[in-house]
């Protein structure tokens, strides 16, 4: 499809009168509703406030360095006050900080500290009261590009799925490898608690294509990233707002409850830089409106 037909067939949910019970699928699936901190631009108690505010039922802590709050129990403690105070849940821990060492690494000693830093954010994630932690595989030194590095995965998974099975954590793997892929690192794993972490955004960037790919890993889906992207010949833009880009996301929200998912939709967008005149909240406002609208369609 092009870019127009897609943004067309993304709007069609809105031509709906209100109160219409025309669903192609009976509403079964019970998902909750989630944004990366980053994209609110708050922190502390502002950040629970705002994502109270605009009707977020949780909130994904990214966590890019060892000076995190997430590290100690101080301030474990005051992010899980603030959640109970405001009614928004701490849904996951993204290990961003994973991106400069990497579990599929070549270098041993890059890949022992990414497993330590692992074993170590399990039991800080079930004492926060999150339920996933998402495992990026990115550059510059944990993307996946290599059978040694396929290896390198499953290996140290292994090593780590019986703290994650112990914590009741699950292991949320968010690569740029194919659904068929990943699921082969999933199952040689051999865990319920070693998922994948799905972007629909990132898949579209890449040349997948997410509906047949959320259909293809089925139950094996941790939570879902929630962003759209523009192709634009060689260049690959993130969008500021959902239904801008080339994502189709009529047909992922019918891939999502033909497999029943029953998790968190993350929004990721805007993503950093961001411009000096973004009101990130009300960003983050419309395009929850318009996830909830097209989920509900």
């Amino acid at each position: 499809m092009t870019l127009p037909e897609i943004r067309e067939r993304n709007r069609e949910y809105k031509l709906q009168p209100e109160g219409s019970t025309l669903r192609t699928f009976k509403e079964v699936n019970v998902m909750k509703y989630g944004i990366m901190d980053a994209m609110l631009g708050e922190n502390g108690e502002r950040l629970f406030e705002t994502a109270q505010k605009i009707g977020f039922d949780g909130l994904e802590l990214d966590c890019s360095s060892e000076d995190n709050p997430i590290w100690s129990q101080k301030g474990r403690k005051e992010l899980k006050k603030l959640g109970i105070l405001h009614g928004v849940e701490i849904s996951s821990i993204c290990l961003s900080i994973l991106k400069n060492y990497g579990l599929a690494n070549t270098d041993t000693k890059k890949r022992d500290f990414a497993r330590r830093l692992v074993t170590r954010a399990i039991p800080v994630a079930a004492d926060i009261g999150a339920k996933v932690l998402l495992l990026p595989f990115f550059a510059p030194a944990a993307e996946i590009t290599s059978e040694e590095e396929i290896s390198n995965t499953i290996k140290e998974l292994k090593n780590c799925r019986s703290i994650a099975e112990d914590h009741g954590i699950t292991l949320g793997l968010e690569t740029t490898l194919s659904a068929k892929k990943i699921l082969e690192i999933v199952e040689a794993v051999n865990s319920n608690y070693v998922k994948v972490y799905y972007d629909v955004g990132n898949a579209v960037g890449l040349g997948y294509d997410p509906a047949k790919e959320l259909r293809e890993l089925g139950s094996k889906i941790a939570q879902v990233h929630i962003k759209d992207k523009v192709i634009r010949g060689e260049k690959v833009v993130t969008c500021k707002f959902l239904g801008e880009g080339n994502v189709d996301f009529v047909s992922v929200k019918k891939a999502l409850k033909e497999i029943r998912y029953e998790g968190y939709l993350i929004l990721e967008l805007p993503v950093p830089p961001f411009n000096a005149t973004d009101d990130l909240p009300k960003i983050a406002a419309r395009n929850l409106e318009y996830l909830k609208k097209l989920m509900k369609m």
